[in-house]
């Protein structure tokens, strides 16, 4: 057997530590295709930065909006400590144009809800914007389909309500005003006919 120097391996020997070296050689040649696939399969799926600042603003706004929450039952209290009475009456195919007055003065309100009951479980009937006429008073339009969708509910001459959204320390919270909505007979018109109109009214 020929002995090849100066490594003194033999001609088999080379042949065999030859077909090693290639074995090896494909295989961190394989190894190293797979983990160029994983880089780029993790940089295909990691986070732009497009998508970190998307989540870093969800995060900011759920903060936020968990802020506001709590401070609004904070305030709360102080919201169902304002008093609050609501009257109006007006023929069933007009607008009822409802009188709110507020007792404190240092309350605006923003706008209001009909609703069949108070509490969370109340259906809103209709939304109205609040304009304010003077330092306590204000009005709100709620249109005659809404009322008649809400008498047609059976709610009738029993207690309905009118949810009254108002600003206190820069925060819009809310209080639940119950009200009675009935259909009455209203004084003769012009043509001295007389009218069935809309009337609501509560006081809290």
């Amino acid at each position: 057997m020929i002995l090849l120097f100066p490594f003194g391996l033999t001609a088999d020997q080379i042949t065999f530590w030859g077909f090693v070296a290639i074995v090896v050689a494909v295989l961190l040649s394989l190894w190293s295709s797979i983990a160029s696939t994983l880089a780029a399969k993790y940089a295909k799926n990691a986070p732009t930065k497009a998508e970190f600042k998307r989540l870093e603003e969800h995060a900011i706004a759920t903060l936020q909006h968990l802020h506001r929450q709590v401070r609004r039952e904070e305030l709360s209290p102080k919201a169902n400590r304002v008093s609050i009475s609501i009257r109006s009456m007006s023929p069933v195919d007009d607008l009822l144009l409802v009188v709110i007055v507020v007792r404190d003065p240092t309350v605006r309100l923003t706008h209001v809800d009909l609703l069949n009951e108070s509490g969370e479980s109340g259906y809103v009937y209709g939304t109205s914007e609040t304009l304010q006429i003077d330092s306590k008073t204000y009005n709100a339009a709620i249109d005659s389909e809404s009322l008649k969708r809400l008498f047609a509910s059976g709610v009738q001459s029993r207690n309905a309500c009118i949810r009254v959204y108002m600003i206190i320390e820069q925060e819009e919270v809310k209080r639940d005003v119950p009200v009675i909505l009935a259909n009455v007979q209203m004084p003769m018109d012009e043509q001295h006919q007389h009218r069935t109109g809309w009337m609501i009214q509560g006081e809290i």
